[in-house]
């Protein structure tokens, strides 16, 4: 388990830290591992859950940087998504320079209501806290198939999903309504590409161009009861014809 250590935090101050965000199950550990980290979530790579935070120090690009491992936010119940917003939140608060990046987990129904909370609420407490937004990387791992890797190819853009992330932000009431969005990675399913570290490549490039940022960060706050909500507004906002690449996505 990651704890707060204010001697470490010193020691470790011009350190970057890489931070793959995401809702349990979506290969974040996986991921992380592809970049030289040794993570285990206990389970297969398509229903991994990690339990608690973790670091381990890799070279990337010829730098010192420091992978960190988080559960996943929403839990099944109040208790749990409590307890991993709290890990969550300390994990980001531990003094490093962090590359941010949210990880979805992509699928024919499109982006779920899970995923886009889950960016919301992690994106209010970070703006909040600084007074300053923050751009994310997107990783939308685990995708099946070549059609629809072809129609997230299409569809999906930083402009048209940062415009669809404001309508439903701005319906919820999350402040800053906002989620920057530098750029989008789409991962199909390769079991063959997962054992051998084959997503390395793909990877490497979108963690050398982020740029890490120092962060301080508000408890995050997160409810069972928020993904039932984001599902009515997503519903109303499409039956509306406000929504462009979730709409396009969801009906693959």
């Amino acid at each position: 388990m990651v704890e707060y250590n204010e001697q470490a935090v010193d020691e470790w101050d011009r350190k970057v830290a890489v931070m793959f965000i995401g809702n349990k199950g979506v290969g974040k550990s996986t991921l992380l591992s592809q970049l030289g980290g040794n993570f285990k979530s206990g389970f297969s790579f398509m229903e991994g859950i990690t339990k608690d935070a973790s670091e381990q120090e890799v070279n990337i690009g010829g730098q010192p940087t420091i992978l960190i491992d988080v559960p996943g936010l929403y839990d099944t119940t109040e208790k749990g998504t409590r307890i991993n917003s709290k890990k969550l939140t300390e994990a980001l608060n531990l003094g490093y320079h962090y590359k941010l990046f949210f990880v979805l987990a992509g699928n024919s129904r499109g982006i779920s209501d899970e995923d886009l909370v889950l960016m919301f609420r992690v994106n209010e407490a970070i703006s909040d806290a600084m007074g300053s937004k923050v751009e994310f990387w997107l990783i939308v791992n685990r995708i099946h198939g070549e059609k629809e890797l072809q129609e997230y190819e299409r569809h999906l853009t930083p402009e048209s999903f940062q415009k669809d992330l404001f309508q439903i932000a701005t319906a919820f009431g999350t402040h800053p309504v906002d989620i920057r969005i530098r750029g989008i990675v789409l991962l199909r399913y390769d079991e063959k590409a997962v054992e051998n570290r084959g997503f390395y490549h793909r990877l490497l490039p979108c963690v050398m161009a982020q740029i890490p940022v120092r962060l301080k960060v508000k408890q995050i706050s997160a409810s069972v009861g928020d993904i039932s909500l984001i599902k009515k507004i997503v519903i109303t906002l499409s039956s509306l014809g406000l929504l462009t690449t979730i709409v396009l996505l969801a009906v693959l």
